[in-house]
């Protein structure tokens, strides 16, 4: 498994958006998978907008209550 972490990235651009869906490809060829961690709201929907959403896993990060 291929872990991302994507809090740097809280204003994803497309570039952005690029960067990781080549990466899932490339982990495709190989039966990777990439996970998501940390990843913003803002991301979160641009990947949804770009159809990629349902392609990556995300981990949500939990907050004690």
């Amino acid at each position: 498994m291929i872990r991302l972490d994507c809090a740097s990235t809280p204003e994803p651009e497309l570039g952005t958006v690029d960067c990781i869906a080549r990466i899932q490809l490339a982990a495709g060829e190989r039966a990777e998978e990439v996970r998501l961690e940390n990843a913003s709201p803002n991301l979160l929907e641009l990947l949804d907008f770009c159809g990629l959403a349902e392609l990556l896993r995300v981990e949500v990060e939990r907050h004690p209550e």
